[in-house]
C-alpha cells in the first residue's frame, strides 16, 4: 500500500512539473509544432504575428460559445490560396495596436494578440459581408435580387455593440425605402443626418489583402 501512494504522490508531482512548463497560453495542451515559432516577416512584427497565427503556431484561446482555443486550420480547414484577399490588418480596439480580420466561408472573424497569454482572442466573429473600416466602425452591405441592406456598426473596444445605422431598399417593401437608427425606423431627412459622414468613411475604407501582402514589408 505503501508503494502505491508513493508512486501515485510521483505522479503527481510529474504531472505539476508538466503543466508548469507549458507556459504561455493558459489552455488545454496544444500540438508540438505550437512550441515553435517561426519568422516570416522580419520587418513587420504584426505580421509576423498574424502570419504564426494563420501557421498554427499561435492559437485562439476563447473561440465559439464554449472559449475553445483552436488552432487556424480548426476553424477554416481551406487552403489558403496565396492571391486571394480575405485579410484586413486594422486597429478595430482603439488601443493603437492591429488586430488581424479575415474571411472565411460565411463568417468574417476579428482576433487580438493578447500578451499576457502570448496568444490571440477573439474580439468579434460576424457575417462574411461585414468590412472593418476601424476603431470599431463596421460595415455591411447585403443584397437579395432588387432588394439591399446597407448597414453601419459601432462596437465598444469589448466588442459591445453601441451603434446602427441603416438603409434598405425593398428589404421591407418592394416600393419603398427604410431608414433605421440603431433597430428604428427614422426619416430620410434623420437618417441622413446621421449618416452624412458615413461616405468617406467608406470610400476610405482598409482594402483587403492578401497572404502574399502579409509576407511583405
Amino acid at each position: 500500500m505503501e508503494v502505491f501512494r508513493m508512486k501515485k504522490l510521483l505522479s503527481l508531482c510529474l504531472f505539476a512539473i508538466f503543466l508548469l512548463t507549458l507556459g504561455g497560453c493558459n489552455i488545454t495542451p496544444l500540438p508540438e509544432t505550437s512550441s515553435v515559432r517561426h519568422e516570416y516577416n522580419s520587418n513587420d512584427p504584426n505580421k509576423n504575428l498574424f502570419l504564426q497565427f494563420l501557421h498554427d503556431e499561435i492559437p485562439v484561446t476563447n473561440y465559439g460559445e464554449d472559449n475553445k482555443a483552436l488552432f487556424f486550420s480548426d476553424i477554416d480547414s481551406a487552403k489558403i490560396e496565396k492571391e486571394d484577399k480575405r485579410f484586413f490588418i486594422v486597429d478595430m480596439d482603439g488601443d493603437g495596436k492591429p488586430e488581424l480580420c479575415y474571411l472565411y466561408p460565411a463568417m468574417l472573424d476579428i482576433v487580438r494578440y493578447n500578451e499576457e497569454t502570448e496568444c490571440f482572442e477573439l474580439w468579434l466573429s460576424e457575417g462574411q459581408h461585414q468590412r472593418p473600416l476601424g476603431e470599431g466602425q463596421m460595415w455591411e452591405h447585403t443584397s437579395l435580387m432588387s432588394a439591399f441592406v446597407d448597414s453601419y456598426f459601432l462596437y465598444d473596444e469589448h466588442a459591445n455593440l453601441l451603434k446602427s445605422i441603416s438603409y434598405g431598399m425593398g428589404a421591407k417593401d418592394l416600393d419603398t425605402n427604410y431608414y433605421q437608427i440603431d433597430g428604428v425606423d427614422v426619416t430620410e431627412g434623420e437618417w441622413r443626418t446621421a449618416s452624412a459622414w458615413l461616405l468617406k468613411l467608406i470610400e476610405n475604407a482598409p482594402e483587403p489583402l492578401s497572404l502574399n501582402e502579409l509576407y511583405e514589408i
